[in-house]
């Protein structure tokens, strides 16, 4: 901005670059069109050559705000940033995904059961051993609730912005800092990492850290702050796993300071080499961890994105995913539903429009302290996804929105001193500075809370059927303690939500396993007990209910109606009543295709109604072949179909005639008298992981399908 009163013209080129960006930023927004991506780009690089004709000569401090109004400012964003952080932090997000599950089960083992784990961490899928034991002691201290859970991560999130503050201000000023921090601290992209309880909230405070004490000590010259930024980065590396690029950006940084502005800081080789020693210090049982593995870590190895490259002996691929991780700002976000409205842009209007001004301003600038740590913290922090196999991946990217934040500051502050500098637009440019910033803060809300909250993949993205067993088990734990016992199906036991949130009711949570658990003496008799069954367990459902009659059932449905868990809760005098069951198939297990083998399994299945591998009794899938044999007892005289619902080869044999065959598709019709009939189904799975089987009909007097029940079958005599 030209120092002297700018002239009229020079007013109307900022207005014009504003104009052009808004409507490529209007453009660019509209995804669901392919056609508006082309004349975005072109309203955005009109608006950049423009504003490369402006003279961009070295930066002026701005008036300089009092100490009350800047304590007040950073007190009321930051009240702001804890409000959007915590508010219906119990219900909104919907739910808790298994990697949170399994963060907070690790920390309760930690906690309660004595549990140091270190080195084996690190080959989890959430291999993060800081965070593990930082959550365990939160634990400890304020209880271990799904709320609990989250305010964690969202206080984390609060913790960062002090850091984002002093590391920007000391780089350009309060008031850039001030704008900078607003833009971070309503950001939509990092509200939800915040308040999802995702591990890369960890990334930016242990970076910030590192970056705001290694600026400190650029200009006070204090050596424990040096030290304390070795330390920030050092512990920072026991965290999620893009921290790993922040020693390269810390590299980047030492040399610009070295070679462009040694003059200013007298900093010397000895000085980085100390502090990137120190950093190994610290992170030295890590490094000799990924020295024994040969790599930088397992995911990394298999998500890298030369494997695709390699793959497909071209580099489209490199070029593709990065041209749409670029998008990922203004255009097209992440799509994976449980870190964005799958194709919706992570950044609001505002903040995509002066994000992208920024970065071109900023690039003019680009030897000046401010804008160079920007770029290379923007560029440097989008490799952990860049150079993935993963496209526009948000999470891996958390740590480059300071550095956007910083960046659509940086121009918002341009363009608001320029234009506030023409005497005729100094009233309307605080007017419209009011409506830009409030807007950005009400876009970002109402999309979270509103939109995100009410788009039906981002609800059953965080896995509403474990997160409702969970909290159903913690919400009777907190309420009844010791009055229940919980049985859950193969399909979701073990699962690491339930294990979380489930922990209180220790071992009186348990899998449901039926057969086996049909002997008497099996359930327990001197509590009440619920069942939780999933999607598709209607027939072992409607078996509960005859084995023990009198319960009370609940269920969790979807917007359209459909059933996602069944729950059937039984009194305790039920339970004590039951007397075992002794019908059904007798059904033989192969681990070959032929049936020729040892059987690995001989059992009774009172029905066939098989929603996920582990209701099987195989150690190895597939290949496998099942045989059902027994008897088919007809209720009444009359019109049957029968069918087999599956993704496999199988076939109903009624009286020693076949009567349906998968390979025929239509359902099989006859009459059948009452009474017992011969039946044998066989089951044939070559490979695949689903394995669902469902052995329905419909019977006389009935007009829907039904799994066929447990009291239409006898047992085979021998």
């Amino acid at each position: 901005m030209p120092s002297k009163s700018p002239s009229p013209r020079y007013g109307r080129t900022l207005l014009l670059i504003l104009a052009a960006a808004a409507v490529g930023q209007f453009f660019l927004a509209q995804a669901d069109k392919a056609w508006t991506l082309l004349p975005g780009l072109m309203f955005f690089a009109f608006a950049i050559w423009k504003l490369g004709s402006l003279p961009f000569p070295s930066k002026t401090p701005s008036k300089a705000l009092s100490e009350k109004v800047e304590r007040w400012l950073l007190a009321l964003i930051l009240g702001l940033g804890l409000f959007l952080r915590v508010f219906r932090l119990d219900s909104l997000p919907s739910g808790m995904h298994t990697d949170q599950g399994l963060m907070g089960m690790s920390a309760l083992r930690i906690a309660f059961e004595g549990w140091r784990p270190f080195f084996e961490v690190f080959n989890y899928h959430v291999p993060e051993v800081g965070m593990y034991y930082q959550l365990a002691a939160w634990f400890k201290l304020v209880g271990s609730s799904y709320f609990t859970f989250h305010l964690f991560f969202a206080l984390f999130s609060l913790a960062t912005l002090p850091f984002v503050y002093w590391a920007f201000r000391q780089l350009s000023g309060p008031r850039i800092a001030l704008l900078a921090l607003f833009f971070l601290a309503i950001m939509r992209w990092n509200l939800i990492d915040s308040r999802n309880g995702f591990p890369t909230i960890q990334v930016p405070f242990y970076m910030f850290g590192t970056l705001a004490f290694w600026v400190y000590w650029l200009q006070k010259r204090k050596t424990w702050a040096l030290v304390l930024s070795a330390l920030f980065c050092g512990i920072g590396l026991y965290t999620y796993q893009s921290f790993k690029a922040v020693p390269f950006l810390m590299l980047i940084l030492a040399i610009y300071e070295y070679r462009i502005r040694r003059k200013e800081t007298r900093i010397t080789r000895q000085q980085i080499l100390g502090f990137f020693l120190l950093v190994g210090l610290v992170a030295t049982p890590f490094i000799w961890y990924m020295a024994q593995q040969g790599s930088f870590g397992n995911r990394e190895k298999a998500l890298f994105i030369l494997n695709e490259v390699r793959e497909k002996k071209s580099l489209l691929p490199v070029v593709d995913h990065w041209f749409r991780t670029a998008l990922m700002f203004n255009r097209e976000g992440d799509a994976n539903p449980r870190h964005n409205i799958p194709g919706y842009r992570m950044l609001d209007d505002i903040t995509g429009l002066f994000f992208l001004l920024g970065l071109a301003l900023a690039f003019h600038r680009r030897k000046e302290r401010d804008s160079f740590y920007a770029i290379s913290g923007l560029f440097v922090m989008s490799l952990p996804c860049l150079l993935s196999t993963d496209v526009a991946h948000s999470n891996r990217m958390l740590a480059v929105t300071p550095f956007v934040a910083f960046l659509a500051a940086s121009s918002f502050d341009y363009f608001w001193r320029g234009l506030a500098s023409l005497p005729r637009l100094k009233k309307q440019v605080g007017w419209a500075t009011a409506v830009l910033l409030l807007f950005a803060g009400a876009q970002n809300a109402y999309t979270y809370f509103v939109v995100q909250a009410q788009t039906y993949p981002c609800w059953q993205g965080y896995g509403p059927e474990q997160n409702y067993i969970g909290r159903m088990i913690e919400g009777l734990e907190t309420n009844e303690p010791g009055k229940y016992d919980y049985f859950v199906t193969p399909a979701y036991f073990g699962n690491h939500t339930i294990a979380y949130l489930g922990y209180p009711a220790g071992n009186r949570l348990q899998g449901l396993h039926i057969p086996e658990d049909l002997k008497t003496g099996a359930w327990p008799s001197d509590r009440d007990t619920i069942f939780f069954l999933e999607e598709g367990k209607s027939g072992l459902l409607d078996f509960l209910k005859t084995i023990l009659p009198g319960g009370e059932e609940e269920r969790l449905k979807d917007r359209d109606g459909r059933t996602l868990i069944f729950v059937y809760k039984v009194p305790r005098g039920v339970m004590g009543y039951y007397q075992g069951w002794d019908r059904g198939l007798v059904g033989d297990y192969f681990n070959s295709l032929d049936g020729k083998t040892k059987p690995v399994a001989h059992r009774l299945d009172p029905v066939l109604n098989f929603t996920y591998k582990l209701d099987f009794p195989f150690q190895d899938y597939p290949p496998f072949y099942i045989r059902w044999q027994g008897q088919l007892v007809a209720p009444a005289t009359g019109n049957y179909s029968f069918q087999i619902l599956t993704t496999d080869w199988a076939e109903i044999l009624l009286d020693g005639r076949k009567i349906f065959d998968t390979t025929l598709g239509n359902p099989a019709e006859l009459k059948l008298t009452r009474g017992p009939h011969l039946i044998r189904v066989n089951y044939l799975k070559k490979e695949g992981d689903t394995q669902v089987f469902h052995m329905v009909w419909t019977r006389p007097g009935f007009d829907h399908w039904e799994v066929v029940p447990a009291a239409a079958f006898g047992i085979l005599r021998r």
